[in-house]
């Protein structure tokens, strides 16, 4: 996701989510398909749709894309 400007790509900031699944002592954690990291472990997350949603939206969003898993209870840090 990048703009040109005159014939010169310009970076778009993007903010990552990284979600922290608990149950009891146990860590959600999935093997990534991707070119960087490929089979390593890792927390379900991904990148903010700007406009489109909140943290809390993307992390849901994010948690569903990638294990399927929706209506658990979140919990905010205060």
């Amino acid at each position: 996701m990048e703009k040109e400007v005159a014939g010169v790509e310009a970076a778009v900031p993007r903010v990552g989510v990284v979600v922290l699944v608990l149950k009891g002592k146990s860590v959600l954690l999935g093997r990534r398909r991707a070119n960087i990291c490929d089979s390593a472990f890792a927390l379900p997350g991904g990148h903010l749709e700007f406009g489109n949603e909140g943290f809390e939206a993307c992390a849901a969003r994010e948690v569903k894309e990638e294990t399927n898993m929706f209506g658990y209870q979140q919990h905010r840090d205060p």
